[in-house]
């Protein structure tokens, strides 16, 4: 890299780094964003996920130049599906809008969105079937009491050692998934201790 680039690429850096206590301190609204700020540069955004693809939709809207860069071959994340589990696509998280103020059902409004409500009995797929009960229930062990301390072992390890065979993999996945790791990453003592110390509203 020669000086004259470095130069360019410090230069874009600064400005980014200038302009991030604006963009944080920012409100979440897109109405708020960019408020008296004069910018015509170009703007990266990491990750095609929700909040990925709101900051372009918020950038759009200001008329600021983005490009998004995305590892994967899809795009929103935790919003995708599943194509080749059944024979119709299978939605794969963002199940939830929590809260009256939320900028999914801010988006959902603006843009008229059609939802349904799913009213639909809890199902699980479980020796290569769906089953509406389960033999063990695997949820609980992951929520033990509040005198209990798990161990700092993985999800799947700790389903493993409580006599949860393979069948479980897939549900046990899932559950894991919900709270935002794979079962091989996230550690069953660290998630009971946060949901024991957690207040509602986080």
């Amino acid at each position: 890299m020669d000086r004259k680039k470095f130069l360019e690429l410090g230069g874009k850096f600064t400005l980014g780094s200038l302009l991030a206590p604006t963009l944080i301190s920012a409100s979440c609204r897109k109405e708020d964003f960019f408020e008296g700020v004069n910018f015509n540069g170009k703007i990266l955004i990491i990750g095609a996920g929700a909040a990925g693809l709101y900051a372009g939709f918020i950038l759009k809207s200001k008329g600021v130049d983005f490009e998004i860069l995305e590892a994967s071959s899809t795009i929103g994340g935790r919003v995708g599906k599943m194509e080749n589990f059944v024979d119709f696509p299978l939605d794969l998280g963002a199940q939830w809008l929590h809260g009256k103020r939320n900028v999914i059902g801010d988006l959902i409004q603006t843009t008229k969105t059609k939802i349904s409500e799913d009213n639909s009995e809890r199902v699980f797929w479980y020796e290569n079937q769906l089953k509406a009960k389960l033999p063990k229930d695997v949820g609980q062990i992951f929520e033990e009491e509040e005198e209990d301390i798990l161990p700092d072992i993985s999800f799947k390890d700790y389903s493993l050692q409580q006599g949860f065979g393979k069948e479980y993999e897939f549900i046990v996945e899932n559950l894991a998934g919900d709270h935002g790791a794979s079962a091989s990453l996230l550690s069953v003592g660290e998630n009971n201790n946060e949901g024991q110390n957690s207040s509602s509203g986080e």
